[in-house]
């Protein structure tokens, strides 16, 4: 499982280094599946977008539990043409280098400045800006719910 976060920078090819630590923990497996993801905001009226990133092992097993769902539910339909139909296969190169999808960066904002953020079997990429105000907000409302850790079943 992935953990922590790392800042990167994207050079001028669209390029971007992938966490040390993260490539550890990918081992051998150097495919990884790109889709769209977002936030939704308590103060903005906009979501803070993302890209959840997967290896591909891990992307597998996801699409195969995925499959158990209702197929003309309209809502499942949605996610599917979301975050399925969008999603783009990259290869890590011999320098644990990924080329950023163009739609995907332009869907995410990213720029230079990149973030990294572990997601347990995945972990995503945001712009580094982007971060701090989604960290900033999500803090804020653990603040104002602690009851939220108490309902985790762990």
């Amino acid at each position: 499982m992935f953990h922590g976060s790392a800042e990167c920078i994207i050079d001028g090819k669209g390029r971007v280094s992938i966490p040390a630590k993260y490539l550890e923990i990918m081992g051998e497996r150097r495919q990884l599946i790109f889709t769209r993801f977002f936030f939704e905001s308590d103060h903005h009226p906009q979501p803070y977008h993302c890209l959840d990133i997967y290896p591909l092992h891990e992307w597998q097993r996801f699409v195969r539990e995925f499959r158990g769902q209702p197929r003309f539910d309209p809502n499942i339909s949605a996610f599917e043409n979301f975050y399925i139909a969008e999603s783009h296969g990259v290869n890590v190169d011999t320098h644990g280098r990924i080329l950023l999808p163009p739609p995907l960066r332009d869907y995410a904002g990213l720029r230079k400045l990149v973030k990294f953020t572990a997601a347990l079997e995945k972990f995503r990429v945001w712009d580094k800006a982007s971060w701090e105000r989604y960290s900033q907000e999500a803090e804020a409302r653990l603040r104002k719910n602690p009851e939220i850790f108490n309902s985790l079943r762990l």
